[in-house]
């Protein structure tokens, strides 16, 4: 476990390009997902897909309810899923190409979330974090990301429940 937890062979500025990149990619691509399918699904009269724990986080109730949900979404599902897919998956696959390892460990990650509009968007989080764990043979990289990812889509889809976009749509005349 000690050598998942140390970053080697990259400088202080080579490990914030990646992290940039890294960020900038899955949030983009996570947050346009997020706002398209619910502009659909409003469209068509259906409620849109939230999950669970954003319906805790967004709703009216006791905050230590909102501290350990948030905890949960953002902080400790973030850390064991690195863990399972980047630190035992992930090195379990390399042993047949690193490139076969990263697919599909990322293949397996956006499965895992058992859900269409979070399917795309975790496997292009996935694929980011195991290249950044083989490049910088760290997993603190991709824990980190993951945490900024999850905490940002949280918001997003707060925000994104909080408006409503039947209304939004009738007023631009859609």
């Amino acid at each position: 476990l000690k050598k998942l937890f140390t970053v080697k062979g990259f400088d202080g500025r080579d490990i914030f390009n990646m992290m940039a990149f890294g960020f900038g990619l899955p949030v983009i691509a996570s947050m346009l997902m997020t706002v398209i399918v619910t502009v659909v699904e409003t469209a068509m009269g259906r409620q849109t897909q939230t999950t669970d724990l954003v319906r805790v986080l967004s709703a009216n109730g006791p905050l230590w309810v909102k501290v350990f949900t948030y905890a949960y979404m953002c902080v400790l599902g973030p850390v064991m899923e690195e863990l399972i897919f980047r630190g035992v998956l992930l090195a379990g696959l390399r042993k047949y190409g690193n490139v076969f390892a990263v697919v599909m460990s990322s293949v397996m990650f956006g499965l895992a979330h058992m859900s269409f509009v979070q399917c795309l968007p975790a496997m292009t989080v996935g694929l980011v974090c195991a290249v950044m764990v083989i490049r910088t043979g760290s997993i603190l990289p991709s824990i980190f990301l993951h945490i900024v990812n999850n905490s940002v889509s949280a918001i997003l889809m707060i925000m994104l429940q909080r408006v409503d976009l039947q209304k939004l749509l009738e007023a631009t005349g859609s």
